[in-house]
């Protein structure tokens, strides 16, 4: 998925600046790893800018992150 298209839907999704999605999501095309692994995702937004890069060559995203992490978010 293109950039354009993953930050029209990620727009106001915390934790992550649109020039910092930019980054993340180029550095994933330039590297054109099948397999990404992120460890701590809170939102979700960074993995989903990961997972878009990836998904435009096939590539695959694991995310982990700890259940207390999801708790605290919701307060």
């Amino acid at each position: 998925m293109k950039f354009e298209e993953a930050n029209k839907h990620l727009k106001g999704v915390p934790h992550i600046v649109e020039e910092q999605a930019r980054e993340l999501h180029q550095f994933v095309l330039r590297q054109q790893s099948k397999r990404c692994l992120e460890l701590g995702h809170a939102h979700g937004a960074s993995s989903a800018y990961i997972a878009a890069a990836l998904d435009e060559f096939g590539g695959h995203l694991d995310t982990v992150d700890l259940l207390s992490a999801a708790q605290n978010s919701r307060r």
